[in-house]
């Protein structure tokens, strides 16, 4: 068995940990197709997240040899910053090589400065394929890939939009609209002329979750995927990363949205909405800065924050209370109005809808004018309707 090994070192003025929050990023595979697709001319994910264990299979441009192969990240070691990806199927496997692997170190040089360390190693079995094999195998893609790295921690441009809103609702009950897993249906409902449509590509609403969005005709970007990558329910965080289409197409090479909800004592909080994103340069940051905005998310904060203003959902009590905030009513003299509607239970096979109405005038001229109106026969149609409905599907 023959064993050999290619090595590459470059001297970066750029910290350790920022050249590793590259090397390491699930994102990787995407990045760098976009910093080299002269070397590249695609990389999909077979398998995995970007961890350890994620199968990729690498593309070259046409005439390249080899033209494609497989490789799995085999290890990814935050605390020596070592990455190493192994071939697994095709490529210098099937040029005769019985084992290769790239490997990709980085080496602490002081504070602000480091060393990337690429390397290739590969076994054959004698020195006749050894022959025909080496002319073939090169560190230059490895060198190159650290080169593009390095100019693009260096040149990279990150940017933060951030909007707060101050609501008067405890944070749980914001928070509980924000971490729902109904939430997308929710907020084209709130926000019809924002979104026109909000679909689940994969997912129940939890983290890992993927939606497409489709803005309105004319909106730019017009559509995108994103994916829920955090939804911390004690720190009241929910981080949604956009993983393909939009700003990335537009030359991002980092889109995140995140909303967290902060008490302001027992009864009001704030919501933090914030978007970074990233891109390699200024001149594609000249580019695609006007059409980034944090306006969908302090409308989206605005709409929530109405949202828990107009409705109460207490799954304990069965109960759900929803009041009139704008028209209506309102405009014809209440000054409040609101509709309820309880569940009672009545043995362990029936129940009973509560439907009520409760609205407020200031004397009794007003009442006389607007009492004509107020009835509570389409509440009662509602229940029935429901009740109908129910016993239908039980059926």
């Amino acid at each position: 068995m023959i064993r050999k090994e290619l090595k590459h070192e470059l001297p970066v003025a750029a910290s350790a940990k920022e050249i590793w929050g590259v090397y390491s990023s699930p994102d990787l595979p995407k990045l760098i197709v976009k910093l080299l697709p002269s070397v590249f001319e695609k990389i999909e994910i077979i398998e995995g997240d970007g961890g350890v264990g994620t199968v990729l299979r690498l593309t070259y441009p046409p005439g390249s040899v080899p033209l494609t192969y497989k490789e799995k990240f085999v290890t990814i070691d935050n605390k020596k910053q070592l990455k190493e990806v192994m071939q697994i199927e095709g490529g210098y496997l099937d040029m005769g090589c019985t084992f290769y692997m790239d490997s990709f170190h980085i080496l602490e040089n002081g504070c602000d400065a480091c060393i990337i360390v690429s390397k290739t190693e590969y076994e054959v079995p004698n020195e006749e394929i050894a022959s025909k094999v080496e002319p073939f195998v090169t560190i230059d893609s490895l060198a190159s890939m650290a080169t593009a790295i390095t100019n693009y921690v260096l040149n990279r441009v990150r940017k933060v939009l951030k909007n707060k809103l101050q609501v008067a609702a405890p944070a749980k009950d914001i928070w509980d609209v924000y971490s729902s897993p109904d939430l997308p249906k929710l907020i084209v409902q709130l926000l019809p002329g924002v979104f026109e449509k909000i679909e689940i590509v994969e997912g129940n609403g939890g983290v890992g979750t993927v939606l497409r969005l489709t803005f309105p005709p004319g909106s730019i970007p017009l559509t995108y995927k994103e994916k829920f990558v955090t939804i911390d329910d004690q720190r009241r965080l929910k981080e949604v990363k956009q993983i393909e289409g939009g700003y990335l197409d537009m030359g991002c090479t980092f889109y995140m949205d995140s909303f967290r909800i902060k008490e302001k004592g027992c009864e009001s909080c704030v919501i933090v909405s914030k978007t970074e994103y990233e891109v390699p340069n200024k001149d594609v940051l000249s580019k695609v800065e006007p059409y980034i905005s944090i306006d969908s998310l302090a409308n989206m904060a605005t709409a929530i924050s109405n949202y828990e203003k107009l409705v109460t959902i207490d799954d304990q009590r069965r109960l759900k209370e929803v009041k009139q905030i704008e028209g209506g009513y309102l405009d014809m003299g209440c000054t409040f109005y609101m509709d309820s509607f309880r569940i009672k239970e009545k043995g362990c096979e029936s129940c009973v809808i509560v439907s009520k109405t409760e609205y407020e005038v200031h004397n009794k001229d007003v009442l006389s004018k607007v009492e004509p109106y107020i009835s509570i026969d389409s509440l009662a149609n509602m229940a029935t309707a429901i009740s109908n409905y129910v016993l239908q599907q039980k059926a």
